[in-house]
């Protein structure tokens, strides 16, 4: 029996968010032998701003400091890249757009990603399950 978690990013009315960082709520569907059979949403949770200025998403973290992103640019699940907490025990990840940096943060973290222009999540669901799902590049951000 495979199962598989699928986040799908949504915005504050559950629709599927066009902008990833700005998102507050995953809703994540738990997919066994194909039928989903679990759904629930959790708060996506945002990082602390730090007392140093650096980008994140430029991979611009200070290599002497241990402690600083500790999971960004360095691929696995073990550091502090919270804006993927919960997804944590996810393999696939949909959202309406997403920017290049997180995209690519995403895919270190092992996700699959899929940029997609359906609205809602059902909709999404449904094209994954029947395996017309498709990530559309000009989804991704600058």
């Amino acid at each position: 029996m495979p199962v598989e978690r699928i986040a799908f990013v949504c915005d504050e009315t559950g629709a599927l968010s066009a902008h990833f960082g700005q998102a507050p709520q995953v809703i994540v569907v738990t997919v066994e032998d194909g039928r989903p059979v679990a759904r629930d949403t959790r708060d996506k949770v945002h990082s602390p701003p730090h007392d140093h200025d650096h980008d994140h998403d430029a991979h611009a973290h200070r290599n002497d400091d241990p402690d600083c992103c500790r999971n960004v640019g360095r691929g696995g699940r073990g550091g502090r890249n919270r804006k993927f907490d919960a997804m944590r025990d996810c393999q696939v990840m949909v959202v309406r757009g997403i920017g290049k940096r997180a995209l690519g943060h995403a895919r270190e973290y092992g996700l699959r990603v899929y940029a997609v222009p359906q609205k809602t999540v059902d909709e999404a669901l449904l094209a994954y399950l029947d395996g017309t799902l498709a990530h559309d590049p000009r989804r991704v951000h600058a």
